[in-house]
C-alpha cells in the first residue's frame, strides 16, 4: 500500500498542487470500512524527496513538469476555435504521442446553453 501511495496518489497531489502554489497537503488515511485513523500533512515542494527517498517509485517532478509544458504548448497549437460547442478530446497513452479529435456538437460538450447566455451577457 506505501509503495502504491507513494507512486501514484503523491504523484497526483504534486501535480495537482505545485502548479497552482498550495504549499501544503492533508491526508487522511483510512481503513477498509472508510474510516479516517490518523491525518498527515505533506509540504509540496518536499514531495519530490520523499519519492527520491523511496527507491520503488520511479517518478521525476521535472519529467512531469517537461510533459506539461509540452502537452501545453501542443494543446496552443491545435486549438483553434474558441466555440463553446467544439470540444477538443486529446488522448495520450505511454511511448505515443499526444493526439486529439475535434467534436463539435457532441456528446462532449458540457457547458449548458443558460450557461453561456449568462456568460455573454455579463460580458
Amino acid at each position: 500500500q506505501q509503495r502504491n501511495f507513494r507512486r501514484y496518489k503523491l504523484l497526483k497531489w504534486w501535480a495537482q498542487s505545485f502548479l497552482p502554489g498550495v504549499p501544503r497537503i492533508v491526508c487522511g488515511f483510512r481503513d477498509d470500512s472508510g474510516i479516517v485513523h490518523y491525518l498527515e500533512t505533506f509540504k509540496t515542494m518536499e514531495i519530490p524527496n520523499i519519492i527520491k527517498a523511496d527507491s520503488s517509485s520511479q517518478w521525476n517532478p521535472s519529467v512531469c513538469v517537461n510533459f506539461c509544458d509540452q502537452f501545453l504548448t501542443h494543446v496552443k497549437k491545435v486549438v483553434q476555435e474558441d466555440d463553446h460547442r467544439v470540444v477538443y478530446l486529446f488522448t495520450w497513452r505511454p511511448n505515443s504521442p499526444v493526439t486529439h479529435t475535434v467534436h463539435r456538437d457532441s456528446q462532449y460538450c458540457f457547458l449548458p446553453d443558460w450557461y453561456i447566455q449568462a456568460f455573454e451577457t455579463h460580458t
